[in-house]
């Protein structure tokens, strides 16, 4: 029973104590009994009080479903066991001003269709240690204004192709052979020196 019911159980409770002690005084004191035309309208005061009372009644019943519907939701929306507690529902909402995830162990996010994180501001990922990126199939970063990918190591850029700017000239290094004119002669040769800090294969 909830407390709306409670508290209208209790409010009929004292308005049927009220009628049963003014019936004894009147029972005790015929002379207090009042006339006929008075008695009528007192009667039809307390039928109008309990058409009230069974108004309210009505609104408290009606409110006390709502609640019950509600509570329904929110126990098959929330499950909390020995192992946690898992929010499950077609649409999952959480919103506030600041809203703080804090996992002492592994954090995972999983979802078994498409995913999309969003920012007005500002977004930064941090790891203090290792970092990975695994791609199923294609993958693409993009920016609307300078790019860097900078590596306090070495940075290895592999692929079965690697273009730059969409280039699509073969790049030349160090043994790779060149061919010029001398003296009106064709000759070859292979270059010798580069830059020391960027390495092709």
């Amino acid at each position: 029973m909830t407390r709306y019911n409670r508290f209208a159980l209790g409010f009929v409770a004292a308005l049927c104590s009220q009628v049963a002690a003014a019936a004894e005084v009147l029972v005790a004191r015929p002379e207090l009994v009042p006339a006929p035309a008075a008695l009528a309208q007192q009667v039809q005061v307390l039928q109008q009080q309990l058409q009230v009372v069974q108004q309210q009644l009505q609104v408290l019943q009606q409110q006390d479903a709502q609640l019950q519907s509600q509570l329904a939701a929110v126990l098959a929306a929330v499950h909390v066991t020995p192992a946690g507690v898992t929010l499950q529902g077609p649409t999952v909402t959480i919103a506030g001003n600041v809203i703080d995830v804090n996992a002492q162990s592994d954090l995972r996010l999983s979802s078994n269709a498409a995913s999309t994180f969003r920012t007005s501001t500002s977004l930064a990922v941090q790891a203090g240690a290792d970092a990975t990126l695994m791609i199923g199939r294609n993958f693409m970063a993009r920016s609307s204004g300078t790019a860097i990918l900078q590596s306090s190591g070495e940075l290895d850029l592999s692929g079965s192709t690697i273009k730059l700017n969409g280039g699509r000239k073969s790049l030349a290094t160090v043994g790779s052979q060149v061919q010029g004119v001398t003296a009106g002669s064709s000759v070859a040769g292979q270059i010798v020196t580069g830059s020391p800090d960027v390495l092709v294969d």
